[in-house]
Order: structure tokens, then sequence, then C-alpha cells
């Protein structure tokens, strides 16, 4: 009876091999006859709904075109921003340019301003204010000469002699003068 079973455990195992083979020979079938079809279709240049293109060679040329596409676009965004910069940076300069240029036309009307009323010749005087206060300085320095080193006075009958401060009064002149000599002059002021 041992026998018996012993047999017909083997048999079912035969079968379940059987059997998984048969499944598993099945399977490996249809996967094959999966990429048949496949083949068959793409060589067949079967439509596919889903893609405009059906050979391999199509859909590489697509994506290499749409690629350097976008390339391209990277290269263009990149000149278009530097072409910002640029233009951003040569806008800057020209308008600090302007301003320059205002500032120097303001500085010059001033000095022309300065120099009508200074340098040129008034229409209520002869003269330019320069000129007279070179000519006031001239009759000052006349002055101070006359009062330190007197002078002579022309009259009609007579000639008078007056005598200037250095000769009335030697003394407090030198003095004053030294003082004068050695103050010390505050350039901080």
């Amino acid at each position: 009876m041992n026998d018996d079973n012993e047999q017909e455990d083997q048999i079912r195992e035969y079968e379940g091999t059987t059997e998984n083979q048969s499944q598993s020979e099945a399977s490996s079938d249809d996967y094959i006859l999966s990429d048949d079809e496949e083949l068959h279709n793409i060589l067949s240049h079967d439509i596919n709904p889903h893609l405009n293109t059906t050979n391999l060679s199509d859909h590489a040329s697509y994506f290499q075109d749409s690629l350097s596409n976008a390339m391209d676009s990277i290269e263009i965004d990149k000149s278009l921003a530097l072409k910002a910069q640029i233009s951003g940076n040569i806008n800057n300069e020209n308008q600090k340019l302007i301003e320059k240029n205002q500032q120097l036309k303001e500085s010059i009307s001033r000095l022309q301003e300065l120099f009508k009323k200074n340098f040129a010749v008034s229409n209520d005087s002869k003269i330019s204010k320069v000129d007279q206060m070179k000519n006031d300085i001239v009759n000052i320095e006349k002055r101070i000469k006359k009062l330190t080193n007197g002078y002579e006075s022309k009259g009609i009958f007579k000639n008078k002699k007056v005598m200037g401060v250095a000769q009335k009064f030697p003394i407090e002149y030198n003095k004053a003068r030294d003082k004068v000599l050695e103050r010390q002059i505050n350039i901080d002021s």
C-alpha cells in the first residue's frame, strides 16, 4: 500500500510539474507574442492614435529638435539678459553725463554772471568794479604813505611841509610797527 501511495504522489508531482511548465510556457509565449505584435505594428506602419510618429528615428529626431530649440532659447535668453544689462549700464552712464552736463552749464552761466558783474564795464560807470578796486587800492597806498612820511603842500605864496606820523612820533610809530609785524596770524580762522 505504501508503494501505491508513493506512486500516486509521484504521478501527482509529475502532473503538477507539467502544469507549471505549461503555464510558464504559456505566459512566456504570451509575452513573446505581445512583443511580436508590437514589432509587427511598427513594421507594418500602423498608426498609433497617441503618437504622430511610428518610427524610432522619428522619435529621436523629434526629441533632438525639441532639445536644440530649448538650448537655442536658453542662449537667446542669456543674450537678451546680457543685452538688457548692457543697455541699463549705458543708460545709467548717459544719465550721469546728462547731469554733469547740466551742472557744467549752471557753473558756466554763474561764472558769466560774475564776470559781467565784476569785470565788465557797467552802464552807469566808465570802469569795471575790478579796475575801480585797483584804483582805490592805489589811492589808499598813497594816503598811507603821506600819513607816515609826510608831504609837502604847495600853496600859491608859500610851500608848507607837513610832517608824517613817523617823524612826529618815532618811538610810538616803531613800537606799533614792530607789534604789527611780529603779530601771530591765525591761519585757521
